[in-house]
């Protein structure tokens, strides 16, 4: 009788663990394999936020990857198209696609919809000054030296299509002329600055912070997280049932 209770109560949580890690996978990885997904228009008025984020990473999924070495080992980029400056949702749930001024808006829009499978008049496309491949260009440039200009952040904002840096005012010159070192057609106005972050480095934590180690929010250590914790449960349950049992006897 024990036996039976015990195998059935690691069936139950075992299949929960599988369906539980199916579900975060698919809400954690909302990008990868989004292609194949039939992306219903009805969708739309359900949830529109949702529905949006659907039709971006279709876009996003759709571009080409590759693998760079940066410094602090092997990376995996997307090669934005050259006319393809970023997307977002706005505060009332629209969705902007963001192209550069040299873009040939009216092919590139057809294509795009191609691509999303879907025609929505109410998509919205912004005309901005940087691709969003000069951007990251720049926020990997920048990366190299982050701890020399001692920067704490380094982002990119694809609705103010800038790079947004965390570094001391003391420090912004400096920033701005190893730029124009590093690429002749520089523009100052892709570079937006803002007070620093504080963080304390010890001899403990500086490595996690490289930006190629900074992986928490990735969904695979989201899953890693998650199994864990259920796994903690597991045991938690069983013990709880085994001590019951004996306490029945």
């Amino acid at each position: 009788m024990l036996k039976s209770s015990l195998l059935k109560s690691i069936s139950v949580l075992l299949g929960f663990i599988i369906i539980f890690s199916v579900f975060t996978s698919a809400v954690a990885s909302p990008i990868e394999g989004i292609g194949e997904i039939e992306i219903e228009t009805s969708l739309k008025d359900a949830d529109r936020n949702f529905y949006y984020g659907l039709v971006a990473g279709r876009l996003k999924s759709s571009f080409p990857t590759t693998l760079i070495d940066n410094g602090f080992g092997e990376k995996e980029i997307c090669l934005f198209p050259p006319e393809y400056a970023g997307c977002y949702i706005d505060e009332n749930n629209t969705l902007h696609i963001v192209l550069t001024k040299t873009a040939d808006y009216m092919t590139t829009i057809s294509e795009y919809q191609e691509i999303m499978g879907i025609n929505d008049d109410e998509i919205i496309y912004d005309v901005a000054d940087f691709s969003l491949s000069r951007l990251y260009e720049i926020q990997r440039t920048l990366e190299k030296v982050m701890f020399e200009f001692e920067m704490s952040t380094i982002v990119i904002n694809e609705f103010t299509n800038k790079v947004d840096i965390s570094i001391n005012k003391t420090r912004e010159k400096d920033v701005l002329e190893f730029l124009n070192t590093q690429f002749d057609d520089f523009d100052e106005k892709c570079i937006t600055f803002s007070d620093p972050i504080e963080i304390r480095f010890t001899a403990d934590n500086t490595a996690d912070l490289l930006p190629e180690t900074d992986t928490t929010a990735t969904p695979q250590n989201q899953n890693i997280l998650i199994i864990g914790i259920v796994i903690i449960a597991i045991i938690i349950a069983t013990t709880g049932i085994l001590i019951i049992k004996k306490k029945q006897k």
